[in-house]
């Protein structure tokens, strides 16, 4: 699944991230990233555990004693903090909001859907669910540090958004398949409208860092150098000993510099970028030897990455 079927053009984002909040209407194939079935499977059966997901309500967060549990067999450590299928249902019927975190790590259809769109803007995806009851609000006015896709799947949420804290609000509803982009830094708060439960997506973009550019420049003057040290540094002379090590050490890195493959380098940023979204079905089968390591997966036999 790609840009285009979330109702965006790529070239909306050639010139930099945008900094204006914009809606869109989604493709209907993006209702199959998360459905009520994989909701009740997620939260009941494949054992979750904090943070994998939080609640809150009325913009404060809901104590996890309320629905986690600890799970142990006695002869080994228990482990806590496991997402309580009735605490979770309580805390719903009560008006809290379910969130599930980092989706793209343990649902398949999240993951495709943020490897792939971390092909195609060359950022991390990470994919987060909220499931609000109806005419209910989970959290209070904030921000975040990334801009995101909201994508709304069931229901309606009213959205009051606003560049800064010194700005006008401006109201956006979004209704199923309606799209908002958010830009970082904006000020944001939303309430599923009466009528039914509201579930949106929110598909944080997380653009690489130049750090990460830096370091990938770097990484083969380190491995040239793992291993050596530095001479004696007698007690006289120890500076001018120093000064010309660096000079040295400094060298090498202008020429590791000049010697940068930007094609090659920017296939490994990428791939990074698309890792973060979490690694394709079959890579830990494949590693143990169950299946050869071409062999197709589930996930791609039913259609690769969803797009």
């Amino acid at each position: 699944m790609r840009l285009r079927e979330l109702g965006f053009r790529v070239d909306e984002f050639s010139d930099g991230w945008p900094d204006r909040a914009m809606t869109a209407t989604a493709h209907e194939a993006v209702r199959q990233v998360l459905s009520a079935r994989d909701v009740d499977e997620l939260v009941a059966d494949r054992g979750l555990r904090m943070p994998a997901f939080r609640m809150a309500r009325d913009g404060k967060p809901v104590n996890p004693r309320h629905y986690t549990l600890e799970s142990g067999s006695g002869t080994a450590p228990a482990i806590g903090q496991l997402a309580d299928p009735d605490g979770i249902a309580r805390q719903l019927g009560r008006g809290s909001t379910l969130v599930l975190q980092g989706l793209q790590r343990f649902h398949p259809p999240a993951g495709a859907l943020a490897r792939s769109l971390a092909r195609e803007l060359g950022a991390r995806i990470f994919v987060n669910a909220y499931l609000t009851p109806d005419s209910a609000q989970g959290f209070a006015e904030h921000t975040d540090p990334y801009g995101a896709f909201l994508v709304q799947l069931t229901g309606a949420k009213r959205w009051q958004v606003r560049p800064s804290a010194a700005a006008p609000l401006e109201e956006v509803v979004l209704r199923p398949l309606d799209v908002l982009w958010l830009p970082a830094g904006w000020f944001h708060a939303g309430v599923a409208l009466p009528g039914g439960p509201s579930v949106h997506l929110t598909l944080a973009v997380n653009p690489l860092p130049l750090t990460d550019v830096v370091t990938a420049i770097t990484e083969d003057l380190m491995r040239q150098v793992d291993g050596e040290t530095l001479p004696p540094l007698p007690t006289d002379g120890a500076r001018q000993v120093l000064e010309r090590e660096v000079e040295r050490l400094a060298a090498r890195l202008r020429t590791a510099l000049e010697g940068v493959d930007a094609g090659e380098l920017a296939r490994v940023l990428l791939a990074r970028g698309a890792e973060g979204a979490g690694a394709p079905a079959g890579r830990v089968s494949a590693a143990l030897g169950l299946v050869p390591p071409d062999a197709p997966s589930d996930l791609a036999a039913a259609g690769g990455d969803g797009g």
